[in-house]
Order: C-alpha cells, then structure tokens, then sequence
C-alpha cells in the first residue's frame, strides 16, 4: 500500500491500511494520529520497513488476543446452551418415567402431550416446583462451572485489586506488567533497537573503505 513509492508508510497510507481494514482490532481513525507518532521513534513523519515490522507485530497481537478471548467466550456461551438443554430434556424424560403424577399420565399418555401439559399447568404441582428447583442448580453447577473458573479470576482482579503474579526465566516470582507498562517497555526497546541501528550504520559508515 505504498502510493508514494518512497520506501516508507506515511501517516496517511498507515490510516488507509490499518483503520479502514481492522476488522478484528478496535481503533477509531482519529486515534491513529497518537499511534503513529508512538511507532515512529526517529521523528521522521514516516515509518521505516524496521519500526512498519515492528507496529505490525504489535497489531497482529493485539488483534490475536482479540480472537482468542471471543473464542473462548464463544465457546463458553456453546457449553451453557448444551448444557442446559441437556438438563431440560433429562428432567422431563425423567419426569414422564417416574415423576409423574398419575393425573398427568391419564390426561397425556404420550411424551409429548406430557411435556405440554407441564408447560400449561406442571407449575400448580409440588413434584414439579421441587423439580425445577433441583434441576436450577444442577444447571447452575455444570453449565457455568468453566464461567466460575475462567471469568472469577478477572471479576476478582477487577472488584479486589488484586496483582496477577508470575514466574520468571529465573524462576522468582514477580507482578505481570499492566497494560501502560508494558507500552512503556515496549518503546524503550524499539528505542533501544534504533539506536542499535544508527550505531551500526554510523560503524559502517565509518569504516566504508574509499576508493583511490
């Protein structure tokens, strides 16, 4: 998407590439102005094939992120349906086997004609009320048995303030970084890189060998 064919992104091909095609990473057009002033660590007004790469890689994770948490939560939602569906279904199956009443039976002797009539009027009767109390928390304990462990974690880090914690390469346990942290330390290392760059260039430039 290089228009100009300069060799570089200016900030108007990065707004065309990136906002108008970020499906999956939520970023308004009028915050690409600070975006890019973050990516482009020189000063130049443009982006240079190293810091375009390393913007790229940060969008592509944090879109990545974005996919994974909507599958996982996809995924979740699924297991509630079938769950609950199954519990339904096995609650009247065993109701028309063994609940009963035999009121209901001489009215509905089919399976379906049962189901119908607990419907209309199951709730007028106590072995149903008792029922749908126990099959409630059957529902609630298997169907959102995964929300309890995979959402309880971020409710309480959310509601308690409490620091996730992790392991490091040297095997301590440390504080994971937030999310403006982790901004910070990942400009100072693309700092760190063009500065690397500009060392190796001024190295070379000084050691060219010139012709006689």
């Amino acid at each position: 998407f290089k228009h100009s064919g300069s060799g570089k992104v200016s900030h108007a091909e990065l707004v065309d590439a990136v906002a108008g095609r970020a499906t999956t990473w939520n970023i308004k057009p009028e915050n690409m102005e600070k975006f890019f002033q973050r990516a482009d660590i020189d000063g130049s007004g443009a982006l240079e094939w190293e810091q375009f790469r390393a913007l790229g890689h940060k969008v592509k994770k944090l879109a990545t992120i974005s996919q994974v948490s909507t599958y996982i939560l996809a995924r979740l939602m699924i297991w509630d349906a079938a769950m609950s569906t199954f519990w339904v279904v096995l609650a009247f199956v065993f109701a028309y086997n063994f609940l009963g009443p035999d009121e209901c039976w001489q009215i509905a002797p089919s399976f379906l004609k049962y189901v119908l009539v607990i419907l209309s009027s199951g709730m007028a009767l106590w072995q149903f009320r008792l029922t749908i109390s126990v099959l409630l928390t059957i529902i609630a304990l298997f169907s959102f048995f995964p929300f309890l462990i995979l959402k309880v974690p971020v409710v309480g880090i959310s509601l308690l303030r409490i620091r996730q914690t992790a392991y490091d390469q040297a095997g301590n346990t440390r504080r994971l970084l937030t999310s403006q942290q982790r901004e910070l330390k990942w400009l100072a290392q693309q700092k760190e890189k063009e500065k690397a760059r500009k060392r190796e260039e001024e190295r070379a430039r000084k050691y060219r060998p010139r012709r006689s």
